[in-house]
């Protein structure tokens, strides 16, 4: 009897060892993140790394479609989740500062992230060709890098902070937005903005932009542009690639009227639409062709803006 129970604790030990190795299939807290159910959570920015150098992990988790990052998790690394097609909903934990380039591009299954309002820095292309419908970005969100939200085909409103005043050509080829809040602290609306967005109808450019890139509308759906402040130059703003605008609206002072000769502003030309340019009294000495028209738009003056069309 005294032999068998000095043996007891070494049989149990050997029953558990396949318990254990069962366990570590699944989960290792020890490198910062564990699979549970349909759900992947990372614990650490050292969890991540470690998830990333791993094939069996990434292979493990293929079916997982909801992904959380904890609160000690500060950056999601660069293509991290690309071209994961089970993902659908993201939690970003309360100090994530960083979302690298590619990090979800082509995830078509995500529609609903939820942020950290502390994110400063979202890469290139890091939502590109996702499933995303409803955008409302953290209000400490300083730079948007190029594509980041290009190609998001159910992408419909996007609300942008007033801290992201470093944005690239974000919004491209996204044909159901059809809102969108600028941030007022934006000075440069990049090239090719919101190309390709056939929904989008109407868009507030607040006063601090003072340079809208080459068609930065075009082939959308714009029917009205509003500018607010005083624009020192728009690259290019043709008709013939804005097929439904009909207004623009300047509540300030306009870029300078374009002269034949002119190459910096020679894009800026209405050609073969009834599309006007509405301006207020006070700033109608910046309107001076006899002829009544400005860069080939027809003009009309306002006397406040309570006669906006």
């Amino acid at each position: 009897g005294g032999i068998v129970k000095k043996y007891i604790p070494i049989i149990l030990m050997l029953l558990m060892i396949p318990l254990l190795n069962e366990g570590c299939k699944t989960e290792d807290l020890s490198v910062g993140w564990e699979i549970k159910a349909d759900t992947l959570v990372f614990y650490s920015d050292e969890g991540v790394a470690s998830w990333c150098a791993d094939v069996k992990a990434r292979e493990d988790s293929a079916n997982c479609t909801t992904v959380v990052f904890l609160d000690a998790v500060t950056t999601i690394s660069e293509g991290m989740f690309k071209n994961h097609s089970y993902v659908s909903t993201l939690t970003l934990g309360k100090n994530l500062r960083t979302i690298e380039d590619n990090a979800f591009r082509s995830c078509t299954s995500l529609t609903s992230v939820n942020w950290s309002e502390q994110v400063e820095s979202i890469g290139n292309s890091a939502f590109e060709n996702t499933g995303l419908v409803l955008l409302e970005l953290p209000n400490n969100l300083k730079s948007i890098g190029d594509f980041a939200f290009s190609k998001c085909e159910k992408l419909t409103s996007c609300i942008l902070p007033d801290s992201a005043t470093d944005m690239g050509c974000n919004f491209t080829d996204c044909p159901a937005l059809s809102t969108v809040k600028l941030p007022r602290g934006l000075t440069l609306l990049e090239d090719y903005s919101f190309s390709g967005c056939t929904s989008l109808q109407e868009v507030f450019v607040p006063a601090s932009v003072k340079i809208v890139g080459y068609d930065a509308f075009s082939e959308s759906g714009i029917v009205r542009l509003i500018f607010e402040g005083e624009l020192h130059e728009i690259r290019s703003l043709r008709t013939s690639n804005m097929p439904a605008l009909q207004t623009i609206i300047f509540l300030n002072y306009p870029p300078r009227q374009v002269e034949a000769e002119d190459t910096k502003f020679g894009l800026m030309n209405n050609t073969d639409s009834d599309a006007c340019v509405y301006y207020l009294s006070e700033f109608s000495e910046y309107f001076p062709n006899s002829d009544g028209k400005w860069n080939g738009f027809v003009i009309k003056e306002l006397h406040s803006i309570d006669d906006l069309p």
